[in-house]
């Protein structure tokens, strides 16, 4: 199901987007899963973040199966707790992704619009009516 233009309003400019995964690139050691929320589907996808290299002027790549144009992404979710493989087919490794150095970062940089939430830290693209969201 697709978010009509007219009951929604951006949030976010690709320079915004820009800045904001070039503070999470520099944290890529320590995070680097988010689960993704675009505008052209109702599900939700979980992904990698972007490197440096991956970030573009109106697009990420390598974060789900292909280039995602900043204006395509509804909301993004960056949880405390992942799990990854090491290599194929080895056991699920539990990881700590350090949320709260993560908002301090951004904070620092920049007003963005997130939100905590009890998964880790949420960032939108867009404002729906009757959203709240939390302000530093």
């Amino acid at each position: 199901m697709n978010t009509s233009a007219t009951s929604r309003a951006s949030l976010m400019s690709n320079a915004k987007w820009r800045s904001f995964f070039h503070v999470v690139a520099g944290h890529s050691n320590v995070i680097f899963k988010a689960t993704w929320k675009l505008t052209t589907t109702s599900r939700t996808e979980e992904g990698r973040l972007p490197l440096e290299t991956d970030i573009w002027e109106s697009a990420v790549d390598n974060s789900l199966n292909g280039p995602v144009d900043y204006v395509s992404i509804e909301w993004l979710e960056i949880p405390h707790d992942v799990s990854y493989r090491r290599y194929p087919d080895a056991p699920l490794t539990p990881l700590f992704q350090p949320v709260d150095v993560l908002e301090a970062a951004l904070r620092a940089v920049g007003e963005f619009p997130l939100e905590r939430t009890e998964r880790g830290l949420r960032i939108y693209g867009y404002w729906q009516p009757n959203q709240r969201l939390e302000r530093p």
